[in-house]
């Protein structure tokens, strides 16, 4: 595979300049930063008071820094050590930055580019997911956001924190500032965007419209906001998150992972349009032309999982949509320095450079995107190739540009890299051939593992190839001849197919899966052991076909396991590697929870909590301490109660309700029966989740039969159970009354449901309070449990109390709260009512073997 397809009449393609390896982990984020004079401490007496970072001897001459952030926990400052670089000040070395980049290609009075760590710090303590410059600081810090629930401002000079943002209930995975006034943006896996003081780290906002992770950008000229989500949603918002100016839903068909400013210059019409030549190695502008375009904005720029990037104008309309990544899209990034070109950062190991223009004459193109933006189109429409593509050995998380016009990445394999136009300052000849050989060998082999893979069954007969069209010039198909799978790549010209070659690779073996609710009975290409729980926990099958969707593949087994949807998008990347429909095999961190990461059959980080072994197993699992881990315990997800006869409910109901005195408030009346009967008819149906129910059906369900009397209550709470999961079950959300049931007609009532959900509750509970500060609730539950186990019999009710309270033992904020816990549960004489001294439920099977893991606990 070339390193760039661009043609001869393209701009020069960028080359490897610097590779950077100080990270141990995944360089997740790339930042630049143009640092003051006073800021960077002279080499002479450079030296931290911070126990959290290292300082090393530097230039103090270059002004342009980068920051990479790490999985290993770490963030880095680099900085420029060329020396023969001399210090201009800042406005000449910004202008000199604009030269046409041609007129260096052949220059030899420059050197190779030289960095090295500046700042080795670790404010945060876990993976940093983002960095970001302070603007408002000229400079003289920035900001980094972390799986730690933490934004942080930092200092260049020596690393300190100036300030730590705390709010957020997940990781921060996004940041970006507001100009006027000076406003941090954060956003997090938590679903909220929030706005902060910077000089007080007061939240000032909470924005919770989206749904799971969001990204966010700040727009300065013109002053405004733009969210986006996992949600698939764009939010476009004033300034300061007073109001929602627009809501695009569905802007992508996938989860929106960032967002870029679109500079003015990509509107301008004194721009080339995409049917000039023009050579991008020229700037294009002066430093002013530069300056103003970084301020102004027409537009932004969305890249997502769906393996697209979008442009948008500021009302919301869509310009444009490039198409050319064979996998998600992690960042995208427009040019401040080349008018026209943006790069991207995609989970398939490569950056893509594009050259983008004007595309005015398609009016096919025009009617395409009024009628997907709903109107209001400015007739002027952007249209994306790709110029080149940079191939690396593992994903690329992000990109940024230097002032100086060469591009960073921030690389899966732990390493920081510099691209740049000019052959003088690249590496020599020998050591890009290396990075670029690593490259295609990681590439070569995800692709003969998908080889391996094909399903001769599942591709179209070559017979059919003359009523296929490819949907685009140089689309790639399989077709079936004979027995074998051939490869034929579409010519938009001829409207042919055009012959590549046969796929060599030997059929994979098929599997059986026996089938549940979820999966259907059959032969599968793949059927994964998954382990839920670190350590000893019960393995589950997750069965999978060459030609199924992941993401609802992953979808059915998190709602079989009952494993929260924000983890998704991580069973989903580990599904795509481990069946070969990537070519990354690079470990993942994603929105809800642990990381993916694969040993010993491709390559493995340490550190993560979901792995993969060579047997094709894997663990999924939170983040616990080691302390008690075992086999039946801690519980990491709440059990739900989303099965359940709604019918048979319905019927009781209705059944109740006639043996109520006819004049008896609490009974239905026919038109309320009606009602009722209609919203039964809504729950039962098999797109419930999209069912809109009447304000006459919510007061009947939640107000009528609220009152109720006690003894009834069993069906109205099958029927309450399962609109809790309904996604506008918001609406129904009232203050809890001050009349509660007593506990004893729970603990000791004679219906084992009514016992089984008392303890469900609990072990909920001890879910949700897990690594938090509560000590006090912490021992409420303990005395509940031990309440319910005294007398219980049943060895289901007792064995979720089991596991309720070894979760509530094991998942502590703060190990040394181990001790405290365990005095408590001594002073309840919690042994007690274990088995072997509680002799009225069996020691055989699981209640026997949790209760000996308890007991070695409270040892």
């Amino acid at each position: 595979m070339a390193l760039s397809s661009a043609s001869s009449s393209s701009p020069p393609p960028y080359l490897l300049a610097f590779e950077g390896a100080a990270h141990t982990k995944a360089v997740r984020c790339v930042c630049t930063v143009e640092t003051s004079h006073h800021c960077i401490p002279s080499s002479s007496n450079s030296s931290s008071t911070n126990p959290s970072s290292s300082i090393s001897s530097f230039s103090p001459s270059s002004h342009t820094e980068i920051i990479t952030g790490s999985l290993d926990k770490s963030i880095i400052v680099w900085s420029s050590i060329s020396p023969d670089q001399k210090e201009p000040d800042v406005k000449e070395n910004s202008s000199s930055q604009t030269e046409p980049q041609d007129k260096t290609s052949g220059a030899t009075d420059r050197t190779p580019l030289q960095y090295k760590p500046r700042l080795h710090l670790t404010p945060h303590t876990d993976f940093v997911y983002c960095v970001a410059p302070c603007l408002s600081e000229k400079g003289t810090s920035f900001f980094s956001g972390s799986k730690d629930q933490r934004a942080l401002r930092i200092s260049l000079r020596d690393g300190h924190v100036l300030a730590s943002y705390v709010g957020h209930e997940g990781p921060v995975n996004s940041l970006s500032e507001v100009s006027d006034p000076p406003l941090l943006v954060t956003g997090s896996w938590d679903g909220t965007a929030r706005l902060w003081c910077i000089d007080t780290a007061e939240c000032i906002r909470k924005l919770d419209q989206h749904k799971y992770a969001v990204t966010v950008l700040a727009l300065h000229q013109p002053s405004m906001m733009i969210t986006g989500s996992q949600d698939k949603t764009l939010r476009l918002w004033s300034s300061t998150g007073d109001s929602i100016k627009k809501t695009i839903p569905s802007a992508h068909d996938d989860i929106i992972r960032a967002l870029d400013s679109l500079p003015s210059s990509f509107l301008s019409s004194s721009w080339p349009s995409s049917t000039s030549s023009g050579s991008s190695s020229s700037t294009g502008a002066s430093q002013g032309d530069t300056t103003e375009r970084e301020k102004t904005a027409a537009g932004f720029l969305s890249a997502s999982n769906d393996q697209l990037v979008k442009a948008w104008s500021l009302d919301g309309t869509q310009l444009g949509e490039f198409e050319g990544h064979a996998a998600f899209v992690f960042d995208v990034k427009a040019s401040h320095v080349r008018n026209g070109r943006i790069f991207t950062a995609s989970d398939d190991c490569t950056c893509k450079v594009w050259k983008v223009a004007l595309d005015e004459d398609s009016k096919q193109q025009e009617g395409h995107m009024n009628s997907r933006a709903g109107g209001g189109s400015h007739g002027k429409f952007l249209k994306g190739e790709v110029q080149q593509t940079i191939l690396h050995a593992a994903s690329v998380w992000q990109v940024a540009e230097l002032p100086s016009g060469e591009i960073a990445t921030a690389c899966e394999d732990g390493k920081l890299r510099l691209w740049t136009v000019d052959e003088a300052r690249a590496l020599p000849l020998a050591e890009r051939s290396k990075q670029l050989e690593e490259a295609k060998n990681v590439q070569e082999a995800a692709a003969s593992k998908k080889e391996s893979a094909i399903d001769l069954a599942t591709l179209p007969d070559i017979s059919q190839q003359a009523t296929t069209r490819g949907k685009k010039d140089g689309e790639v198909k399989m077709f079936r001849e004979g027995g074998m799978a051939v490869v034929y790549r579409w010519e938009q010209g001829s409207g042919t197919w055009m012959k590549i070659g046969e796929v060599v690779g030997a059929a994979k073996e098929k599997t059986f899966y026996e089938g549940d609710d979820y999966f259907e009975a059959g032969e599968y290409d793949h059927v994964f052991n998954v382990e839920i729980g670190e350590g000893g926990g019960a393995y589950k099958k997750l069965p999978f076909r060459q030609t199924d969707n992941p993401l609802v593949a992953a979808e059915k087994f998190c709602a079989r396991e009952c494993i929260s949807k924000s983890c998704l998008e991580q069973i989903t990347s580990f599904i795509r590697r481990n069946a070969g429909l990537t070519s990354t095999s690079s470990s993942r961190d994603m929105e809800g929870g642990g990381n993916f990461s694969s040993s010993s059959q491709s390559r493995g980080h340490a550190g993560s909590d979901f792995s993969s072994s060579s047997s094709s197993q894997s663990s999924y699992g939170g983040r616990r301490e080691s302390l008690g881990s075992g086999k039946h315990f801690p519980l990491l997800q709440v059990i739900t109660f989303a099965k359940g006869n709604y019918e048979a409910a319905g019927k009781k109901i209705l059944q109740l309700n006639a043996e109520l005195p006819p004049d008896s408030k609490e009974r239905m009346s026919e038109l309320e029966q009606q009602y009722f009967q209609d919203a039964i008819e809504k729950i039962k149906s098999p797109s419930f989740m999209k069912q809109e129910f009447r304000t006459c059906e919510i007061e009947v369900i939640f107000e009528k039969l609220a009152r109720w009397p006690l003894n009834n209550s069993m069906p109205v709470m099958d029927i309450w159970r399962v609109m809790a999961l309904h996604p506008l079950y918001h609406i129904v959300h009232k203050k809890t009354g001050d009349q509660g049931l007593s506990s004893d007609q729970v603990l000791k009532n004679s219906s084992k449901n009514v016992r089984l959900t008392a303890a469900t509750v609990c072990t909920n509970f001890a879910v949700a309070l897990s690594n938090k500060e509560e000590k006090e609730i912490r021992c409420k539950v303990i005395g509940l449990l031990r309440r319910i186990m005294e007398s219980e019999t049943d060895t289901d009710v007792f064995y979720r109390c089991l596991v309720a309270l070894g979760t509530l033992i094991v998942n502590l904020p703060q190990p040394q709260q181990w001790v405290s816990l365990i005095t408590k549960c001594k002073e309840y004489d919690v042994p007690a009512v274990l088995p072997p001294l509680n002799e009225n439920v069996s020691t055989d099977g699981k209640v026997g073997d949790a209760a000996q893991d308890l007991l070695l606990l409270l040892e």
